[in-house]
């Protein structure tokens, strides 16, 4: 990919920043897809809660379903190292709480 000759020059300082840089186009582009990458962050998190409370109602030890899960093509480093990210899953199962029925 041929980057703008502003992109080259700042990529070594870019890249003291974080492992990867890419170039997504005119200014605001980059901000629009680090917004849609976040998204796509938070809906993980709220699925994983989600399921983790639908297998923990059903007597699913934890511990060992998200071994499988984080061992799956489709998963990313939050399901196959959730405490990294403990408080966004925290926050996600709260919520998921506050919204649940009341047990009978």
């Amino acid at each position: 990919m041929n980057l703008p000759a502003a992109v080259e020059r700042a990529t070594p300082l870019l890249k003291t920043l974080g492992a990867a840089v890419h170039h997504t186009g005119a200014a605001g582009s980059g901000a629009a897809v680090k917004l849609a990458v976040n998204a796509l962050f938070g809906v993980q998190v709220a699925a994983l809660a989600e399921l983790l409370g639908l297998l923990e109602g059903n007597g699913v030890d934890l511990a060992r379903a998200l071994e499988i899960i984080g061992r799956i093509g489709i998963s990313n480093d939050f399901s196959r190292k959730p405490t990294l990210y403990s408080p966004c899953l925290e926050q996600a199962t709260v919520r998921r709480q506050a919204h649940a029925p009341p047990s009978q």
